[in-house]
């Protein structure tokens, strides 16, 4: 259980509760409406409080941030491979192939096992930049709701950067740009999506990092993040990820689309230190680039 403790500002002195908890923590009004019914979540001097009771200058607040997993998983998977860790988030290496649950995807080792398997199957994650069941690389998880919808809030800004590798059938022209083309769903498929006037905003930039006659190895950043951004965008500009069946460019020498998130550089949401992280290229993605 993850507990925020904080001391009362005078420049909050007469304030409710609730207001100096959202101003102190940034708490989003859906969490706070889930602590008003949790019998001591919330502590004013050690008492249970209720969110509209006024503080003073000096008070020490106590917020518990306890919640309950509702998802089964296998605590039997192996384990992940993390690359930072501290008691709010989890950044570890997702391999390609791993889904986040087993919903959708019927059967198979998912994020939610693994991560059952070193943190117990007990304890609830929140993924924050859920990656495609195809691309590896580097993943984050909250472990507590607050601290999830502080990272959701960071996304998409410069305290929340995703760089990712992708191996393209084709070279980009020009070689470096950005990506701006509204994203919907297809009107045929579930699971595709498509270039649409009617869609959501969406921008990737990218930049060309090597190239030959047929292929290119581009560094690609988020700008946002609609559902296959990068595959969609890509194939847009004619040069679709080697190996992505969906998209149209299927390849002998990867079994599924050539992305991989390199790395994470994110502002700590509580701490504010700078986090930096990097996923190794898995040994598929080393094969084709080799090969190409």
């Amino acid at each position: 259980m993850r507990e925020l403790t904080g001391e009362v500002p005078a420049a909050a002195s007469g304030h409710t509760l609730s207001s100096y908890i959202k101003e102190r923590w940034h708490m989003a009004d859906s969490l706070l409406r889930h602590l008003k019914w949790q019998p001591g979540a919330v502590l004013l001097n050690g008492h249970s409080a209720r969110l509209r009771d006024v503080v003073q200058a000096g008070d020490c607040i106590t917020v518990h941030l306890e919640e309950a997993d509702g998802r089964p998983a296998d605590p039997a998977a192996a384990p992940p491979t993390v690359l930072w860790e501290d008691e709010d988030l989890l950044i570890f290496n997702k391999p390609a192939g791993m889904a986040v649950y087993g919903t959708y995807y019927g059967g198979g080792v998912t994020v939610a096992d693994t991560l059952a398997s070193y943190r117990g199957p007990e304890q609830i994650f929140h993924p924050v930049n859920r990656l495609d069941i195809g691309t590896s690389g580097a993943m984050v998880v909250a472990k507590s709701r607050f601290i999830h919808d502080r990272l959701r809030q960071m996304l998409h800004t410069e305290d929340f950067i995703r760089t990712y590798l992708a191996v393209t059938a084709g070279v980009p022209s020009p070689t470096t740009g950005v990506i701006d083309a509204p994203i919907g769903q297809a009107p045929d498929s579930f699971t595709r999506r498509v270039i649409s006037p009617d869609g959501l905003p969406a921008r990737t930039v990218y930049r060309t990092v090597a190239e030959n006659e047929d292929s290119a190895l581009l560094e690609v950043k988020l700008q946002t993040g609609r559902t296959h951004q990068i595959r969609v965008h890509l194939q847009w500009l004619g040069v679709p990820l080697v190996g992505d069946c969906l998209y149209g460019n299927p390849s002998p020498l990867i079994d599924r689309p050539a992305l991989h998130a390199r790395a994470i550089r994110l502002r700590h949401p509580l701490t504010e230190a700078v986090i930096d992280v990097e996923a190794p290229l898995p040994a598929d993605m080393k094969y084709l680039i080799s090969k190409l």
